[in-house]
Formats: C-alpha cells, sequence, structure tokens
C-alpha cells in the first residue's frame, strides 16, 4: 500500500493518506521507498505523532480476548479521528495505584527522549493511567513540561479551572475504587484465613484444591513431594546432618519445585519454617488451625524450629551435631582403599543425562590407578570378603583349649557385629 501511495503522490499526501487508513502493526512497522521511517516523516512535516497505552490490571485480565483488544481498538479509533498517527504502543499488565510499572516507565521515558516528535499521549481514561490522585497529578504535569497533550477517549482534560476541577474530582474517584476494592479484598481474605482456609499458592508439598472436605477453598497433599517434605522435617530434625547435608540428600531423592528446579537454600529455610506443614494457617497476626491436613506433627515442627535455632526442648544450647560414621548410602566411605595409591575411595552421586549413579572412586589426583566403580560392584565384592570370613574348626578348638576363653566371645561378636553388617549390605534398598 504504502509504495503505490508513495508513487502516485508526493510524500506528505502519502503519510496523511497513511494516518487516515486503518491502522494497524504492520503499518506502524513500515517505511517509504526513501527509506524513512513514519516517525521521521511526521515529524519532518510537522505532522502530529502519538503515543498509545493501554493497561489491566492482572496477567490473567491480558490473556482475556476483550480487554486490551478493546481498549486498543478505541484508542487507535480516537487518534484517527485526530489525525494523530500512532507512533508506538505500550501495554501492562500491572496495578495503577504505583507508577512503578515497566511499561508505564518506558513511555515516560519514550517521552522524554522523543518529546520534539511526539505531541499527543492516548489511553482509554485516566483509570488506565493511574488510581492515585498525587501521580496522576505528577504525570500530568509532566506531560504539560513535555510540551505533549494527554488525551482520555473517555474523560475532556482541559488546562481552565473547571477542567482541572473535573480531572482531580476523576482522580479521587478512581483512588476510592481502588481503595474500596483493596479493602473489600483485606476483608474477605481475613475472614477466609479466620475460618482455616489457605488463600495463596500451595507450598511445596501441597497443591491448590478447589473444594476439601468442608466444602472450602484449600489445600491438598501433593502424592510426589509430601513424602519428600516430611522426610527433610525428619533428618533436620534428628540433628544428625547440617541443613545443607539435608539439602543435598533430598535434592538427590527427587525434591523439587513447581518449575522442576532444585530447592535453594533459602527456599528451603522458609519451607523448614512454614507452619503450615504443622496444620496451621498464619497471616499477620492472625493464626488460627488449617482445614487441610498436616505434613507433620507439632511435636516434630517444633523440633526441627529448635534445631534451625540452635536450642534444645528446655530452650538450653543444643549440643553439636553429631555426624555419622556410617554413611546410609555409601557405608564403605572411607573404608575401602584404593588399589593403585591406597588412599582411602571417596563416594558421591554421579550424575547421568538422565538421573543420577551411586560410584566410588580415588580422589587422589596422582593416583596411577584411577580406580572407579559402581556401589553394587564395590558392595558385592565386599560382602564376598565377608563370607570368607569363618573360622575354621580347628581355630575354634584351639580358642576353646585357650587359658583366656574371652577370646572366642570377642570373635563371636565380631563375627555377630560382621554378619549384622552383610545383612544390612544385602537388604538395603534405595
Amino acid at each position: 500500500m504504502i509504495d503505490r501511495i508513495s508513487g502516485q503522490r508526493h510524500e506528505r499526501d502519502a503519510v496523511r493518506a497513511l494516518v487516515q487508513a486503518p491502522w494497524t502493526e504492520e503499518r506502524r512497522l513500515c517505511t517509504f521507498k526513501s527509506g524513512e521511517s513514519v516517525l521521521k516523516l511526521c515529524n519532518q512535516f510537522h505532522m502530529p505523532g502519538a503515543v498509545t497505552y493501554c493497561r489491566v490490571s492482572t496477567p490473567e485480565q491480558a490473556d482475556q480476548a476483550y480487554n486490551l483488544p478493546t481498549q486498543q481498538r478505541k484508542v487507535e479509533e480516537r487518534c484517527k479521528r485526530e489525525g494523530l498517527s500512532v507512533v508506538k504502543t505500550f501495554t501492562d499488565a500491572e496495578s495503577a495505584r504505583t507508577t512503578e510499572r515497566p511499561q508505564f516507565q518506558a513511555m515516560m521515558a519514550y517521552c522524554r527522549a522523543h518529546k520534539s516528535k511526539i505531541s499527543h499521549v492516548v489511553f482509554a481514561d485516566l483509570s488506565r493511567l493511574n488510581r492515585n490522585v498525587a501521580d496522576q497529578s505528577t504525570t500530568l504535569a509532566t506531560f504539560k513540561t513535555l510540551g505533549i497533550t494527554p488525551i482520555s477517549c473517555d474523560e475532556r482534560i482541559e488546562d481552565s479551572a473547571a477542567g482541572k476541577l473535573s480531572v482531580n474530582l476523576l482522580g479521587v474517584i478512581n483512588e476510592f475504587f481502588s481503595d474500596s476494592l483493596s479493602e473489600r479484598i483485606r476483608y474477605r481474605m481475613r475472614a477466609g484465613v479466620q475460618e482455616g482456609r489457605w488463600l495463596w499458592l500451595a507450598p511445596i508439598g501441597y497443591l491448590n484444591s478447589g473444594q476439601n472436605d468442608n466444602g472450602a477453598s484449600g489445600l491438598r497433599i501433593d502424592p510426589h513431594r509430601a513424602d519428600l517434605v516430611r522426610k527433610a522435617f525428619e533428618l533436620v530434625a534428628s540433628r544428625s546432618y547440617t541443613l545443607e547435608e539435608v539439602l543435598r540428600r533430598i535434592t538427590l531423592l527427587g525434591l523439587k519445585t513447581r518449575r522442576d528446579r532444585p530447592l535453594t537454600k533459602q527456599t528451603f529455610s522458609r519451607m523448614l519454617r512454614n507452619q503450615v506443614y504443622a496444620g496451621w494457617v498464619v497471616s499477620g497476626e492472625v493464626k488460627v488451625k488449617g482445614l487441610h491436613q498436616p505434613l507433620v506433627t507439632q511435636e516434630l515442627f517444633d523440633a526441627v524450629q529448635d534445631a534451625l535455632e540452635g536450642k534444645t526442648a528446655t530452650g538450653a544450647p543444643a549440643p553439636p551435631v553429631v555426624h555419622k560414621k556410617v554413611n546410609d548410602d555409601f557405608p564403605l566411605k572411607g573404608f575401602v582403599k584404593c588399589a593403585g595409591c591406597e588412599k582411602k575411595l571417596t563416594a558421591g552421586w554421579a550424575r547421568g543425562r538422565k538421573e543420577s549413579y551411586p560410584r566410588y572412586w580415588c580422589w587422589n589426583p596422582k593416583c596411577p590407578a584411577k580406580v572407579g566403580a559402581s556401589r553394587d560392584e564395590v558392595e558385592k565384592s565386599f560382602v564376598r570378603i565377608l563370607a570368607m570370613l569363618e573360622p575354621t574348626q580347628e581355630l575354634l578348638n584351639r580358642l576353646a583349649k585357650s587359658p583366656r576363653p574371652i577370646g572366642l566371645t570377642g570373635w563371636s561378636a565380631s563375627l555377630l557385629s560382621a554378619s549384622s553388617f552383610l545383612f544390612g549390605l544385602q537388604t538395603r534398598r534405595l
């Protein structure tokens, strides 16, 4: 269309024809044969250029087909009637109670940078621009300083005494509507909390439920994460591991966020302090027993809080964390030695493409053998060695005739301990 118009008449007439034509995003981005943009030509021929601003309060409203398109159609029709070319459009999906909106700030910065090229800012109504009298006054004063005329599709904005009174009254009404709506929402949320309902996004280990057994909105247990959350509380309460060790173990077991990402230390700490897991709903100073099923008992939750704060149940300082000598995942860690350098093997979970695998390996960088094997291989070999630790009949007869029969008792105790460990290796399943 642009090429045909440009070939028939002077570019000035082409610009005028473009302004009068139905405006679309494609026309806004196109250029003339000379390579000049619409904004540059509008400035060259002293034609007014406009910036449009549309806003809804939430992303959910932005997804609805009749909200933003209706506003955009309204402001574009107003620009057409006024003979204004739409240079740029800004759209927000946030509340207007504050000016800290990304696209609003981008629009103001764009107007300051192109104040010689932008003559008007067009919006559906003043409530789309601001819902705060002070912010509205500041915004309109900024436009006046920049020499830009604000146009509201639904209201008259005039620089007269009556016009200023009208605009200020509309600002007061918009602010009152916003404050009143906020008060009603807070009242309803407070009433819901006092009834024991959970009104926010479900924490890890729970899922949001539209209806629970009592007919009120609440939470239901997440079958995939609840056991892992409970396990985390139990490990922390045992005081056998540091917080970092518990987080590492739970992550290896598969606990992740809704976005399928590992929990950070801060998120994990907040989770352990969240009273919702003990069956409470807390909002500000209000704390009531929730309608949802708790994941942990109150005793376990209190024990975790004492462990996190370094206290015992009586309030006295807690003893230091006792680290287990035997690692549940790798019981032979620190016991089995490398055949190449005779250093004790370390162990851990090696990350694969889809999952992690348990392995033992030599940590010594100077080791010539670089020993490494799966956990199953090492433990099966160890079990075979344990099976060979049986005293012969000759040795038993000797021990029986020994003047110190305690030797037989000690050997029997050692054999029993080794047999128990062997049984644990054979029956352990992760």
